[in-house]
This record gives structure tokens, C-alpha cells and sequence, in this order.
């Protein structure tokens, strides 16, 4: 069972209870402090702090390196599926490239990448 004291200020703020009233976020915060993230948090809080940004509590933080860790999930994801095609017909093995990272970046609508 998820620690129900974590971030109790959000769970039971009144200015949040569109928010609260959501069942999956609600299990959601309750289950982040639990989450091992793959981008440590300091990170994600030197990259906000570098470009301006300087959220007060730690579940903004989290949140967003949860999220930034499913978009670098997605792309690699997406770099495999290219590389498994691309393997498929050549016939070779060949590991990730920067060519399939590319692909998959712009399936992601990042562009400028060459």
C-alpha cells in the first residue's frame, strides 16, 4: 500500500479538487514516492533551474521526470522498431544509430536534427 502521508498538502488542498477528485492521479502520487526514476530528480531540477523554471514542491519535479522519462522510453522505443525494420531488411545485425535515433525523434515531432 502506497504511502498515504506522501505530498498530503496536494491530496488535501481545496484549491486542487478537480485534481484530487481523480482517482488515477491521486494513486498516482501516492505511488511516486515508490518510483525509481531513470533521470534522478537532481537533474531535472538543474535543467528546470537553467532554463527559469524553480518548482516550489517536489511533486512537480517528479511528475515531470516521470514524464520526461516516458518520452525517452517512446523514442528509444521507437529507434528499436526502426533498427528491428531496418535489420529485417538488410539481414544483419546492427546495433542503435544515430540515423534510427533521428527517425525516432522526428516521429516525435523534434526536428533540426541532422
Amino acid at each position: 500500500m502506497a504511502d498515504e502521508s506522501f505530498y498530503p498538502e496536494l491530496l488535501h488542498d481545496s484549491t486542487h479538487q478537480q485534481i484530487n477528485d481523480s482517482k488515477e492521479f491521486v494513486e498516482l502520487v501516492k505511488l511516486l514516492p515508490h518510483y525509481q526514476l531513470t533521470i534522478p530528480e537532481a537533474v531535472v531540477r538543474h535543467h528546470l533551474q537553467k532554463v527559469g523554471c524553480n518548482p516550489s514542491d517536489g511533486i512537480s519535479t517528479k511528475l515531470i521526470a516521470l514524464a520526461t522519462q516516458k518520452f525517452a522510453w517512446d523514442v528509444l522505443e521507437g529507434a528499436l522498431g526502426f533498427e528491428r525494420q531496418l535489420n529485417e531488411t538488410t539481414g544483419e545485425e546492427t546495433p542503435l544509430t544515430a540515423e534510427t535515433l533521428i527517425l525516432a525523434l522526428r516521429e516525435h515531432n523534434i526536428a533540426g536534427l541532422e
